[in-house]
């Protein structure tokens, strides 16, 4: 009998092999050296905005450059051919062959990767901070010794290192936590070289300190709105990065290295650096289904990884439900503005409902964390709630209009010959034919709500996605934990389908079962009858 476990590891296997098992690309050209992807139609993929992308363009002009916002994606672009080659600091790049041994490091390093604090243009203080702490581990030996820890060997241990008992102020800290070996998650906690970093610095400087996590993308518009005092993650200088904020002095150097796919390798594997550890974790694989049997584990069992997913869930689950909440109310309020006789206020009306259609949910998010609320100590989860309520009224309220549109005049004015009020032949005339034509696609839009929460990572929000995309950057599996995601996502959908098509059924008289006072059922028994 095979376990619960297994099972639903088979299932997701079952999927990623329709999914994907076809879109790996056949390679046929052969490459031994970076020189050889230096040709048109190649794809060399990037994180956006690097110096992995310079060096694209100076090695590898002819070729297409792609970019992209995690490492982890970047492999998958690579995994599944949709890129030649992917660009990447090399202590990145030696953790992802341990995972995936059908991928290959080039033996060439392209220059040099600076990696750095990044503060405000107008906090000089605190970045002449940071260069004397720098500057002071470099010359005791701590920097050389957080090297051999967290980048010349795998798995690093944290050494005990409390925070300072009285100090002089409390600073945010921003972070990815998704970039092993620098910063990320283990057993729930943040661990790397740059927390240990972190901690040694505030030690130095006698500060505490809060570490939040979000997407590098989001990270500098954070420092300048001032949601965070400093970023410590794993951040490469550019000297047009250089022109919004103020770099520190290079606090680790690595390399930049190039991926590519075993099947278009034609060196020597025995001469590719960490192609060792690669073969070694091919040991052991077995079939197909072990495989997904490991994958399973490593997402969910390994760290016990399932509480993170359980935790996002839960974090999506309480912004869907809050914004259906607030955005119907709000909604309703927009609905009656639209439907309002006095033209400035139906003006106003349609103004919000155009404005909000008319940005994308994503923008709509930014804004108000960095823009609207910059100043505000208020909780990210509050914010995307706010959010997508507005962005949720907007479509609410052309759905409660259209319906109520739709109802037929005649009965409202035979109602009202019939002495009733205006609210009270809404609320037994109109509501209850009009909640027909509105819960069909009101089901539809809130469905669409549900999924567009994937995106509340870029404001600091731990989500379902997020967690995922934390556990990939921890397991190196392109393509397992998304497919579980996307899973998660169709069962928790397909329950709110249920429940409001349930309701769909309450509100609809032609629907539900219709009861007739005076009919008895003729199999019903005596005693039932009398009762």
């Amino acid at each position: 009998m095979l376990s619960k476990s297994r099972i639903f590891a088979l299932l997701i296997g079952l999927l990623v092999m329709l999914l994907s098992g076809g879109c790996a690309a056949q390679d046929e050209a052969k490459i031994s050296s970076t020189s050889d992807l230096n040709q048109a139609g190649y794809i060399i993929g990037v994180p956006e905005g690097t110096p992995p992308e310079e060096v694209a363009k100076e090695y590898m002009p002819d070729a297409e450059i792609s970019y992209f916002t995690q490492f982890i994606d970047g492999v998958a672009a690579l995994k599944s051919g949709k890129a030649t080659a992917v660009i990447y600091d090399s202590s990145g790049v030696d953790r992802i062959l341990l995972s995936n041994p059908d991928l290959v490091k080039l033996p060439e390093e392209l220059g040099n990767i600076e990696i750095a604090t990044v503060v405000g243009l107008n906090n000089t203080a605190l970045n002449d901070q940071v260069n004397a702490f720098i500057k002071q581990i470099h010359q005791d030996g701590t920097a050389d010794e957080m090297v051999t820890r967290w980048i010349d060997n795998i798995g690093g241990v944290m050494p005990d290192i409390s925070k300072p008992q009285n100090p002089d102020k409390k600073l945010t800290i921003i972070t990815n936590g998704m970039t092993e070996p620098m910063n990320y998650y283990e057993n729930g906690e943040l661990t790397g070289y740059d927390i240990e970093f972190i901690k040694r610095f505030a030690n130095y400087a006698n500060f505490d300190y809060e570490i939040i996590t979000m997407d590098y993308a989001a990270m500098i518009p954070a420092l300048q709105s001032g949601k965070g005092d400093i970023i410590i993650s794993d951040f490469f200088k550019t000297d047009e990065r250089g022109q919004e904020v103020l770099y520190s002095d290079a606090y680790v150097v690595l390399h930049n290295s190039v991926l590519v796919r075993k099947s278009m390798y034609s060196g020597s594997i025995e001469n590719v650096a960490g192609t060792v550890a690669t073969n070694q974790s091919q040991t052991g694989t077995g079939s197909f289904f072990a495989s997904l049997q490991d994958s399973f584990n490593k997402t969910f069992i390994v760290e016990d990884r399932y509480k993170l997913v359980l935790e996002g869930l839960w974090t999506t689950i309480v912004i869907s439900m809050l914004s259906l909440f607030f955005g119907s109310l709000l909604g309703a309020l927009i609905c009656a503005m639209r439907k309002s006789r006095l033209k400035i206020v139906s003006g106003l009306a349609i103004v919000y409902i155009r404005l909000i259609q008319g940005v994308p949910i994503v923008l709509t998010l930014m804004i108000l964390y960095y823009i609207l609320f910059a100043s505000v100590d208020i909780d990210p989860i509050l914010i995307a709630v706010v959010g997508f309520s507005i962005n949720f009224a907007a479509y609410a309220a052309e759905i409660f209009r259209t319906a109520i549109d739709a109802t037929d005049k005649g009965q409202l004015e035979a109602a009202y010959a019939l002495g009733f009020t205006r609210v009270s032949s809404f609320f037994k005339v109109t509501l209850p034919q009009a909640l027909r034509h509105i819960l069909p696609i009101f089901k539809g839009e809130f469905i669409s709500m549900v999924k567009m929460t994937s995106v509340v990572g870029y404001i600091a929000i731990q989500d379902l996605t997020k967690m995922t995309d934390i556990i990939r950057s921890r397991t190196f599996d392109a393509f397992f934990p998304l497919f579980v995601t996307a899973f998660i996502y169709f069962v928790i959908t397909y329950l709110f389908i249920i429940v409001l098509g349930k309701i769909e059924v309450q509100v609809d008289p032609k629907r539900r079962k219709r009861v007739i006072k005076g009919i008895v059922d003729p199999e019903a028994s005596v005693t039932e009858v009398v009762k």
